[in-house]
């Protein structure tokens, strides 16, 4: 018993070591996250070190995923999104078949502070071939230099902005979805509650990958 209660001191006391921060107590997930990242020099979310860390994190991605075979039948196409007070760089992904199934609005991941575009590639390439949809990439905008709720409005308006699309013809009258990795799935998640406390139409289904989420 008295080993019992050692092993499960130690335990607490790691957690415990894990979960404290300077600014206070978290998970103790975000904690070995945060405590990694200042390892690496990465801890600083200032706007002088932001560029420093997309750079430092789309070069992870490309070691991990590698290029993206282009030669998958996906059509690519780079877009503005016009927006209120804004525009947002997009992409505009339609597979190589005469009748998509749906439409997708995907939401990249990285904490709110990375990731791009090209950090997507991969996923919404993956989305528009093996669901047989189009798929939208949204570059919705990043903190520190747009602090919240900016890249959940740009969410809520690249959604919207859809039914605008295929009521000028733009793009086919299809069910749209959202969906979206990490912080992405949360931006896709909060779509659909912003959705419904607002009377707009909500999305026909949503799909989360490893969301942040409560």
């Amino acid at each position: 018993m008295s080993i019992f209660l050692i092993v499960m001191a130690v335990v607490v006391l790691g957690l415990l070591a894990l979960s404290h921060t300077p600014q206070g107590f978290v998970s103790p997930g975000i904690g070995l996250l945060l405590k990694v990242s200042a390892l690496q020099g990465r801890e600083s979310t200032s706007q002088d070190n932001a560029k420093a860390r997309r750079a430092a994190n789309e070069s992870d991605i490309a070691i991990i995923d590698g290029r993206p075979d282009s030669r998958d039948g996906v059509i690519r196409e780079d877009l503005e999104l016009k927006l209120p007070g804004r525009s947002l760089a997009s992409r505009l992904y339609r597979p190589g078949i005469a009748d998509p199934q749906n439409i997708i609005v995907s939401y990249h991941g990285g904490g709110f502070v990375v990731g791009n575009l090209e950090t997507n590639e991969r996923l919404a390439r993956d989305l528009c071939r093996q669901t047989k949809s189009i798929v939208l990439s949204v570059g919705y905008r990043l903190a520190p230099e747009h602090t919240f709720p900016a890249a959940h409005d740009d969410a809520l308006d690249s959604f919207l902005w859809i039914s605008e699309a295929q009521s000028a013809g733009e793009l086919p009258r299809l069910p749209v979805w959202v969906a979206g990795d990490s912080a992405g799935a949360n931006l896709a998640a909060a779509v659909c509650l912003m959705a419904l406390s607002r009377g707009v139409p909500l999305p026909a289904g949503q799909l989360l990958f490893y969301p942040v989420a409560d």
